[in-house]
């Protein structure tokens, strides 16, 4: 009996202690579990922090600030604070990434944070400080500091020795890609373009999936104006990295700058798909659309970039002009007025003020018109055609005395005048009332022009005005001459001929000499039948 209770109570502990061990096999795999999971957090954090500033680098500067900061909340390491403080001084805010470094503690790379924000806002001793402390703590031997503390120093120009100096440090410890690329970078702010590709060469080779070396390659052949080379370049980051926006920015300015319209239209398609380019990326298209001459699409662009504010100076102008050349005209002419309104004077050109008076006149504002062609000439006297356009367009409004001078102007920029010049200016005389001015113009046409008719006939017209009481027969010349040219082309020439013959036919009925007045004004009837004067004339004859 004393055998079977000691047995019972042993199997009770054993039971007991059976159950204890499952339960902590249970809750220890239970423990392994979240220890995993949080492992696993904290890893898609870290990969969420790094990916932020990969966005950033791209051309995405909202959604990448945007992950660093959920990276931060997810896990508040000194890690990802520094990241999310590299970000928001990528992204120009100095408050917000100071107060990200500050919650990373005395970490050294946020000690390397504060120093960069410091030195930004000109503190070069707490930039020193700060430098000098994360560079203690790591004993000068972490190269992620000392790359850090290098890339700080990059901010400014002037301390490039400084960075090349920590560089050099980090360099003799590891090789690492980000040595590499700021050593290229310390390099071209040296003007030593050579080393620089050498140093992005081998950050390449370092890192093979990585587009950025391409891109500053292709940035140094920008510089030496190797277009041809730079475009290899940027294709070999986009071929390596097919989502690295920045080297399809790059390749549409250089088709651009190579004349280049669907090219650069179309790298700049992708830029705008793979970054947020917003209006400014509108601004580039509405250009390149330009040069293509697909104006419809410039017009979308420009118009896009012009409702969200960003339209300003010069692409204001090519935004007129595109509208001009999609015959949109009342646009045209209210984004011509703005342009002028908010361009310094020095930036407008003659032909910005010509291209918006043909488009006023267009639009039938003549004086308007008028006003601009001023303003274009002003600028550029020596326009020529512009000059003419201004003149035609006074003469046609009446507005004759400065059509005159106009003409006058335009006159005195040729090396002789043409037979269009004397009888454009000939005419605005003549309705001016200028007679005397008008014969000599006249006069100079018949010179020019000896077998044409419309000499003579402006010639006998002006002459009429001068002998009002046709006393003088000074006008019977030029029409009788203009009737010997006029008969052999009767049938273009008829309403001058019927001219010159009533004139005739006048002169002889004030001289009293009957058969000559009747004989023009038969040939005036035989031209119009119908001619009230020439009736009346035959009759007053006959009496």
């Amino acid at each position: 009996m004393k055998h079977n209770r000691k047995h019972n109570k042993w199997m009770q502990i054993r039971r007991g202690l059976n159950s204890s061990i499952e339960f902590i096999k249970a809750f220890g795999f239970i423990l392994f579990i979240m220890v995993m999971f949080l492992m696993l957090t904290l890893t898609v954090a870290f990969s969420q922090s790094v990916a932020g500033l990969k966005l950033i680098e791209i051309g995405q500067p909202q959604k990448g600030v945007e992950a660093l900061r959920k990276a931060a909340e997810q896990d508040p390491s000194p890690a990802n604070y520094f990241n999310l403080g590299t970000g928001l001084l990528q992204t120009g805010n100095l408050n917000d990434a100071l107060a990200a470094f500050e919650k990373g503690g005395n970490d050294p790379m946020n000690l390397v944070g504060k120093g960069r924000v410091a030195l930004r806002q000109n503190n070069l001793q707490a930039a020193n400080a700060n430098f000098d402390k994360a560079i203690q703590q790591t004993k000068s031997k972490n190269t992620q500091v000392l790359n850090a503390v290098a890339e700080a120093w990059l901010d400014k120009r002037e301390f490039a020795a400084k960075a090349k100096a920590v560089l050099e440090k980090s360099e003799g410890i590891e090789q690492t890609f980000k040595a590499s690329m700021l050593l290229g970078d310390v390099y071209l702010l040296e003007g030593n373009g050579g080393q620089a590709i050498s140093n992005y060469e081998h950050a390449a080779m370092l890192d093979v999936r990585n587009a950025a070396p391409h891109y500053r390659i292709g940035n140094v052949y920008v510089r030496s104006t190797n277009k041809d080379a730079a475009i290899e370049s940027f294709q070999k980051a986009v071929n390596v990295d097919p989502g690295y926006a920045p080297a399809y920015k790059e390749l549409a300015e250089l088709y651009y700058m190579m004349k280049n319209g669907p090219e650069a239209a179309k790298a700049q398609e992708k830029y705008m798909e793979l970054s947020e380019s917003g209006e400014n990326g509108n601004v580039r298209m509405g250009y390149y659309q330009f040069m293509n001459r697909d104006f419809a699409k410039a017009n979308d662009a420009f118009g896009k970039a012009y409702q969200g504010g960003t339209l300003k100076d010069n692409a204001l102008r090519y935004y007129a002009l595109s509208l001009v050349e999609a015959g949109d005209l009342a646009e045209s002419q209210r984004i011509f007025e703005q342009y002028f309104s908010k361009a310094k004077p020095e930036q407008i050109d003659a032909s910005d003020y010509a291209q918006y008076g043909k488009v006023l006149l267009k639009l039938e504002q003549d004086s308007l018109a008028v006003a601009a062609f001023e303003n274009s000439l002003a600028i550029d006297s020596k326009q020529v055609p512009l000059r003419q356009l201004q003149a035609e367009t006074l003469y046609k409004d009446k507005r004759y005395a400065e059509s005159v001078a106009a003409y006058k102007q335009l006159i005195g920029l040729r090396a002789k005048p043409s037979s269009q010049d004397l009888y454009s200016l000939g005419r605005a005389y003549y309705y001016n009332e200028n007679f005397q001015q008008s014969d000599s113009t006249f006069r100079k046409l018949i010179d020019l022009q000896p077998t044409m008719t419309v000499g003579y006939l402006w010639a006998g017209r002006s002459n009429a005005q001068l002998d009002p009481d046709t006393e003088k027969g000074l006008a019977k010349p030029f029409y009788e001459k203009l009737i010997e040219i006029g008969q052999a082309t009767a049938d273009k020439s008829r309403g001058d001929l019927k001219e010159a013959y009533s004139y005739l036919g006048y002169y002889y009925f004030v001289k009293n000499n009957a058969a000559m007045s009747r004989a023009n004004w038969e040939k005036v009837l035989a031209i119009d039948p119908q001619d009230e004067r020439a009736k009346e004339a035959l009759k007053a004859i006959k009496q």
